[in-house]
């Protein structure tokens, strides 16, 4: 039986045995740092479903407070753009605290960064993946997510 140390996991993942297991083997590592754990992979068929905003809600908090992820891929999970400000917005509340006066619009940020047009991204999602915290990130693939488009991301 899975433990969850938080009310709030347990009630995000503790719905059915796929979102158990996805907590268990990949969501744990995240949140507790895990040096060893450098990449977050999900996709609709390792977990029967989607992810819902309260799971993204918690896999942000500890996206925003972990130092080891290199690979960050959610595709085909059903993310929508409240579900990608769930998993970013702390990022990007933090970025905004630290800006100077030259501050730069996130979607200008994003396509300096990663030359990507509004053609491949919709909305805000362009601003919350400019702005991640890893320092140490190299891959981001967020593919076959509606919002996203039917080619998504993947850098």
């Amino acid at each position: 039986k899975i433990r969850f140390d938080s009310e709030e996991d347990k009630a995000a993942f503790g719905i059915n045995r796929c979102y158990r297991d996805l907590y268990k083997k990949q969501i744990y590592k995240l949140k507790q740092n895990d040096a060893n754990f450098c990449m977050l992979s999900v996709n609709r068929y390792s977990v029967s479903g989607i992810l819902s905003e309260d799971m993204c809600d918690r896999i942000g908090l500890y996206l925003w407070r972990n130092s080891h992820i290199k690979n960050l891929t959610l595709t085909d999970c059903g993310l929508c753009e409240e579900k990608m400000e769930k998993l970013f917005s702390r990022i990007v509340d933090q970025h905004e605290q630290n800006e100077s006066n030259d501050y730069l619009k996130k979607h200008d940020v994003l396509e300096k960064i990663l030359n990507v047009g509004d053609t491949s991204l919709t909305g805000h999602v362009m601003g919350y993946l400019a702005l991640t915290p890893f320092t140490k990130l190299v891959h981001v693939n967020l593919s076959y997510n509606s919002v996203i488009g039917t080619n998504g991301l993947d850098v």
